[in-house]
């Protein structure tokens, strides 16, 4: 706005896909097409919106030099932040000089590479491309925007200090204090319209992050995304009352929002003697993809040795919260317990594939990304689980239109219910090839 390149209540096209020098830049809603103003845009998180602004800052002339990377830098972004704690580093905000540099000749880069490209400019609108923030410089902007636009430095240490000797007391090596607040010279007036569009989508209607926030005790603000946590927890709890309703009993591992043992959980259904043992998780892509925001889709998984790279990444990923573990019930390493567990997980190998292939089966019915298909993977929380038992993936938090459709409380219910349908269905015919068998071992009687 301060730049002169758009006003808050101009009204621009937020459509599915914005069109520019032989390129398409997809939005995440791919059906929307309307026109929206400033804050509207935010609130909507309209890709398409700020692609435009993205290319008007790429046709400013030379003179104008490079103002949408200069608010950038004002902002805190590719600046340390000066926090009293170490290492920190300053992440990137990519620039035309930048791209000279990082491509040299000398190292085989043609012209086209050292070029700075109209692409380059639309993907930073939307902090994509090779931009690189940390979650304290994102801290920092937002304390930014809320405070009336002053930039504040971390500060989380007192003193260092060096232990006294013989009861001496300690000797005060170097004193920390708060540092002033800097102004970073943003108009009140198009803060308080950048405001208003973070409030609006927590809270109005059409905000991407009504449907969480809205009815938070406290005023919340902000461009919002997805925790895993918290979609996974409505997702199962959704899944348990459709589950519930078509006259299956349920156990929940959790209700609320607790840490549980990744092996405790298997542990959990075993005690309550369970038939099935399903586990849903939000995928995230790896970020030295060559486009992580554009992987996504929905798979499935069962217990058994990873075949390939992505299912070992996968793998790596959902293993990984281990390491916030303290009070598991299950010992990792004592070689009689993995003994018996494999044994009684080769037991229901065949069967956790048939209910992986029936969950993935049914997901397509409702799931707008590809299938990305049913996987195998060494995961913890199915280890322990002896019963058929599957990991399911419901879409990439990391892409944007997944994350809108896991986020929506409707598109959770319709996950549910196809989860749902898919236990049903493969339990009636696991029960069904039971009572095959005994009619068979019975002569053909009941």
């Amino acid at each position: 706005m301060q730049e002169g390149l758009v006003h808050p209540f101009d009204q621009l096209l937020c459509s599915g896909s914005f069109k520019a020098y032989g390129q398409v830049f997809n939005n995440w809603d791919p059906l929307i097409h309307e026109y929206i103003d400033l804050p509207t845009a935010l609130a909507m998180s309209c890709d398409t919106y700020f692609y435009e602004l993205g290319r008007r800052f790429y046709v400013l002339p030379p003179d104008r030099g490079h103002p949408l990377q200069g608010w950038a830098n004002r902002f805190g972004f590719g600046e340390l932040s000066g926090v009293d704690l170490s290492p920190e580093v300053a992440g990137l905000v990519p620039t035309p000089e930048w791209r000279r540099k990082a491509y040299p000749a000398s190292q085989g880069f043609g012209p086209i590479d050292r070029t700075w490209k109209p692409g380059y400019s639309i993907q930073l609108s939307i902090g994509q491309g090779q931009l690189l923030v940390t979650p304290l410089q994102m801290t920092r902007l937002f304390a930014m925007i809320a405070n009336g636009g002053n930039l504040v430095t971390p500060h989380v240490a007192e003193d260092v200090e060096l232990t006294g000797t013989n009861g001496q007391p300690a000797r005060i090596l170097r004193r920390f204090g708060a540092q002033p607040a800097q102004p970073t010279g943003v108009d009140p007036i198009a803060l308080r319209y950048v405001q208003q569009g973070l409030e609006e989508a927590t809270h109005a209607s059409f905000g991407t992050g009504s449907g969480v926030f809205g009815n938070f005790p406290v005023n919340i603000a902000g461009k919002t995304g997805s925790a895993e946590k918290n979609i996974t927890l409505q997702v199962a709890l959704k899944l348990g009352a459709a589950l519930k309703a078509r006259g299956v009993h349920v156990v929940y591992t959790r209700t609320t929002d607790t840490l549980i043992a990744l092996g405790d959980r298997g542990r959990i259904a075993n005690q309550a003697g369970g038939d099935l043992f399903i586990s849903i998780h939000v995928n995230a892509a790896n970020p030295n993809w060559k486009d992580p925001g554009a992987a996504r889709g929905y798979e499935t998984y069962f217990l058994s040795e990873a075949k390939t790279e992505d299912a070992r990444r996968v793998e790596k990923m959902e293993n990984a919260s281990v390491r916030f573990e303290t009070g598991s019930s299950v010992a990792r390493d004592d070689p009689l317990s993995f003994i018996l567990s494999d044994m009684q997980q080769n037991e229901h190998l065949r069967e956790s594939m048939k209910l992986a292939d029936s969950v993935q089966a049914h997901l397509g019915g409702v799931e707008p990304g590809p299938s990305r298909g049913v996987k195998q993977a060494g995961f913890m929380v199915l280890v322990t689980a002896y019963m058929p038992a599957v990991l399911v993936e419901i879409g990439f938090g990391t892409n944007r239109q997944d994350a809108a459709f896991i986020s929506d409380p409707a598109r959770q219910s319709e996950i549910a219910d196809s989860i749902a349908d898919a236990a049903v269905d493969y339990l009636n015919a696991y029960w069904g090839s039971v009572q095959g068998v005994a009619n068979r071992v019975n002569g053909g009687n009941p």
